[in-house]
């Protein structure tokens, strides 16, 4: 049985780990959508978004996760270094979702 669930894991790691790589390695631009991630513990995504310069967009929200959007070049950086865990590009993001 265990041996079943490592090969699944791995499996599934391996068709995975394309389309995250590629929405990790794309470069936010400015003034386009970005997935904001933020640690549970850390002020919600509206407020770092907000301390960042940026604003929300869309109707959807989580307590850790939204997406958001600035004309600034820093703001990806800005979002970073306020505590953001992952800040992606979210038109990648949207292509990989089928949206």
């Amino acid at each position: 049985m265990s041996n079943a669930l490592l090969i699944g894991a791995m499996l599934a790691g391996g068709v995975l780990a394309g389309p995250i790589l590629a929405v990790s390695q794309s470069a936010p631009m400015p003034g386009e959508v970005v997935v904001v991630a933020v640690p549970p513990w850390a002020p919600s995504p509206e407020d770092l978004v907000a301390r960042a310069g940026g604003h929300m967009v869309g109707p959807e929200r989580t307590a850790v996760a939204a997406l958001a959007v600035s004309e600034d070049p820093a703001f990806p950086d800005t979002l970073r270094g306020l505590g953001a865990w992952l800040v992606l590009d979210g038109r990648s993001l949207a292509n990989i979702c089928g949206v």
